[in-house]
């Protein structure tokens, strides 16, 4: 219930304190004197970034913050996390950074803009993207590494990119007044009216009923995309009856859209493609749906067996051919909440609980060996190969402890070769 209240009230109110900052910037580009608290502004091609203390009245115990400014030269927007026809959102990856459990980037409420290509979402002038630090150890410091990577349009669109790190010294997490800049890009943070704790309830949101995490490894390509897809499914509702779709949620997974080329399985083999990796979110989320005991509408494990994922109950992606989805069946709606980090992504959703869900596995059958093949091809992904087997697994559904049904799944996965490239 905590995290839940926690994550419903940090839109509307966010404490903090007056934190001492020592900050080191290393960006391409020329750097402009700073004042305490603030790093230096660097410049980039028609745009200056820096980062930002400071304090906003409210914040939980245990969280810091700071804020990543973007100051535009006239005419010049940047985008918000959703950039709609045109644009790239926004990416910040927080990578080799220490003692942070989280680092959460808020979005404050953009604009639109029409032009030639559509319709864009985002900013114009300067932004604060303020950002929520949670430490793993309060007596220590939290460093962070900071690799942000936003997009520039006005008769032409540029990538611009920076590397920023910033020292938070222990102990500064308590009360003080609110620092201008950051307080005002807070009050521009969408506030629902309803998001209040009453309406949820009334909608039957009232604790947690199922969470979900699966592991990567951190610095590849598609953590990027997995980490994009989890800020556009934060803080969905579902309603009682509702559906949630990833295809939908997503769109087509696009380089223009922020995506980057990652692997994909395509004809049975390992290929980069734009999106590759958001698989992960889709078997992450699948999990959660499944343990909250929503109907399973579409879901398709993968060709191979990876062993980040549990087997059988896992899903790929591909838009628009293959989605996961689930139906909300109970009658009262659900929130999905995600938290990623530099190695995992979390998806747990709040509702109300109606059963305790377990996993019974059979055994593993017609197991086959991988075979070696070797290719020549310019964008060979060699891969060690992986071994084949059939297995089902039984979703059972209980209340009070008592069976009340189950659901049986199954799945074949092929033996994956190992391709010599």
């Amino acid at each position: 219930m905590d995290m839940m209240i926690e994550f419903l009230m940090k839109p509307v109110r966010l404490l903090g304190s007056s934190l001492a900052l020592t900050v080191c910037v290393a960006l391409a580009g020329a750097s402009l004197a700073a004042s305490p608290g603030e790093s230096p502004w660097v410049g980039e091609t028609y745009s200056k970034v820096r980062l930002v203390s400071g304090s906003v009245a409210g914040m939980s115990d245990g969280h810091m913050i700071a804020g990543v400014q973007i100051r535009l030269d006239p005419g010049w927007k940047t985008y918000w996390r959703m950039p709609g026809d045109s644009g790239v959102p926004p990416t910040f990856d927080w990578s080799g950074s220490k003692n942070l459990r989280s680092a959460e980037v808020l979005y404050p409420a953009p604009h639109r803009f029409t032009d030639a290509s559509g319709t864009a979402i985002g900013y114009e002038d300067e932004v604060v993207f303020p950002v929520m630090v949670t430490p793993e150890r309060l007596d220590e410091p939290v460093e962070l590494k900071l690799n942000v990577d936003y997009g520039l349009c006005k008769t032409l669109c540029i990538p611009s990119q920076a590397n920023l790190s910033l020292e938070l010294p222990p102990h500064t997490v308590g009360k003080g007044d609110d620092d201008p800049l950051l307080a005002r890009f807070f009050n521009l943070v969408p506030k629902p009216a309803d998001r209040t704790l009453d309406t949820l309830h009334g909608m039957g949101i009232v604790e947690l009923v199922s969470t979900f995490t699966t592991k990567f490894v951190p610095g590849q390509p598609r953590t990027r995309n997995i980490r994009i897809v989890a800020d556009l499914a934060r803080g969905r509702i579902v309603p009682a009856g509702g559906t949630f779709s990833l295809n939908e949620l997503t769109g087509e997974r696009t380089l223009a859209k922020g995506y980057v080329m990652a692997p994909v399985i395509e004809g049975g083999k390992l290929k980069n493609g734009p999106g590759g990796g958001i698989s992960q979110f889709a078997t992450t989320a699948f999990n959660a749906g499944y343990y909250a005991g929503m109907v399973d509408v579409a879901h398709k494990p993968h060709s191979y067996y990876f062993d980040r994922y549990p087997a059988v109950i896992e899903s790929t992606t591909i838009y628009p051919t293959v989605d996961m989805a689930f139906r909300n069946d109970s009658p009262n709606a659900i929130l999905i909440d995600t938290v990623w980090t530099e190695n995992s992504i979390t998806v747990s959703i709040f509702g109300t609980r109606r059963y305790e869900i377990e996993t019974v596995y059979g055994p593993r059958t017609n197991v086959t060996s991988p075979p070696a093949i070797p290719l020549d091809e310019p964008d060979c992904i060699p891969t060690d190969g992986l071994p084949g087997f059939r297995q089902e697994a039984w979703r059972v559904f209980k209340q009070n402890g008592v069976e009340i049904k189950r659901e049986r799944f199954q799945w074949h996965y092929r033996a994956e070769p190992k391709f010599v490239c």
